[in-house]
């Protein structure tokens, strides 16, 4: 399994509004690809920003690209970004998952 991670960061008078807009987005695009395992929204706020990181995880490199484009390394980015001032890193990283401990999930 492959986990992608993007993160970006809005001002906190809009990070309600940016959330609803990257679950209509992001989320709910890539969570219907083939390949696509699931996705986890993370959410820090610091002072005046909030910073949200989209992880989403696939079954492989081949399934990201299909999403994603020839170039991994560059974030998918949506036109209606700039109406919530939206400062996104423009690459994404990815990692092979080498173990899955969940939270709450007895083993």
């Amino acid at each position: 399994m492959i986990e992608r991670r993007w993160h970006g960061k809005v001002p906190q008078h809009l990070s309600e509004k940016f959330f609803h807009y990257l679950v209509d987005t992001g989320v709910r695009e890539t969570i219907q690809l083939p390949g696509n395992l699931g996705a986890r929204v993370l959410k820090n706020e610091k002072d005046e920003w909030v910073h949200f990181v989209l992880v989403t995880f696939w079954r492989s490199m081949e399934d990201i690209t299909a999403f994603a484009g020839q170039d991994l390394s560059k974030a998918v980015l949506y036109p209606e970004d700039e109406k919530y001032e939206l400062v996104p890193d423009l690459h994404v990283e990815h990692y092979e998952v080498v173990e899955d401990f969940q939270p709450g999930v007895e083993t």
